[in-house]
């Protein structure tokens, strides 16, 4: 809706030069509220130093293999780092090269990095001293409002990305230059998420059925988990919960980097599902549009994919 109205809107582009601004604030306070739901949780608070390391592990692993793959995919497909096809023997359109983005120095900390930090810790510091330490509010009211806030910030902020993806007007020339190729980019950061649970199931003492389980969530820590659960695998949906988490603030903090760095395109497989939501205005003002169409297009398909395949998986 947000890109077709801004096409609509096209010679009005200059009225909405605030989108950009608003973004990043919307980012943060999503991520306060995730950090705040964390602590609010008692029972994900108390198994943290049990399987909070763990997690950690889990997710670092993963990103890690999918980061590799990637880039072992971009460079076989023929697209340059800025995740721009190679044309002519490498020779690029100037508009594509336009689009790159602005150049980084490539720093791990920058500070929209120690911003979201900030954020999440303090959500995270508040939401237990409000719940579980005073209980000065009820788990199930402090949930029910915070889960609320986060469903429509969401919203809110895929329809504003949408409205700056319209403007540009970028991305149908996009997904006629991939074609294909779209499909390839998450099926891949499915493979090494799978791969890399396999190298992980070495070092969990968990069955090879929860730790594909964890795997097919992709990114997704609300839905992912809730199924795991509900399925009887408890620990493995509280491991879940804690890999995906993770997996979604740390690639928050580190996309940026990871641009500069590696490539563009290594930043759409760092959050899998997540690539489409709560990630995409980090995407977007960290690399350009073409990389930005690929995260949304790649976090529809897991979002599409995960409520299918993973409730059949964990039935088995």
């Amino acid at each position: 809706m947000g890109y077709l109205i801004a096409a609509f809107l096209g010679k009005e582009k200059d009225k909405f030069k605030w989108i950009g601004t608003v973004l990043p604030g919307i980012v943060t306070a999503l991520i306060f509220l995730m950090g705040f739901r964390i602590g609010e949780n008692e029972e994900v608070v108390g198994n943290i130093g049990t399987i909070g390391f763990q997690s950690l592990v889990m997710a670092l692993v993963s990103m890690a293999f999918t980061l590799a793959a990637t880039g072992l995919l971009r460079r076989a497909l023929g697209y340059d780092r800025y995740g721009l096809r190679k044309k002519n023997g490498g020779a690029e359109e100037a508009a594509e090269v336009q689009d790159r983005g602005k150049k980084r120095k490539g720093k791990l900390f920058s500070k929209s990095t120690v911003r979201y930090l900030i954020a999440v810790i303090s959500g995270f510091i508040l939401g237990y001293l409000l719940v579980i330490k005073t209980g000065a509010v009820t788990f199930g009211t402090a949930s029910g409002i915070t889960g609320m806030l986060v469903t429509y910030g969401l919203y809110l902020m895929v329809f504003l990305v949408g409205m700056d993806m319209g403007f540009d007007g970028s991305l149908p020339a996009v997904f006629r230059e991939t074609g294909a190729r779209a499909f390839v980019f998450p099926l891949v950061f499915a493979a090494s998420t799978l791969l890399s649970m396999l190298v992980m199931k070495l070092f969990v003492g968990m069955s090879m059925k929860e730790m594909m389980a964890i795997g097919c969530t992709f990114g997704w820590y609300s839905l992912g988990p809730n199924i795991i659960m509900e399925a009887g695998m408890i620990t493995a949906g509280a491991y879940a919960f804690l890999t995906n988490f993770l997996r979604d603030m740390i690639s928050i903090l580190v996309i940026p980097w990871v641009a500069e760095t590696f490539g563009y395109i290594e930043t759409v497989g760092l959050p899998q599902a997540a690539a489409m939501d709560v990630c995409i205005a980090t995407i977007e003002g960290a690399t350009n549009k073409a990389t930005t169409a690929l995260a949304f297009f790649s976090g529809a398909v897991f979002t599409m994919v995960i409520p299918v395949f993973l409730p059949i998986l964990v039935g088995l």
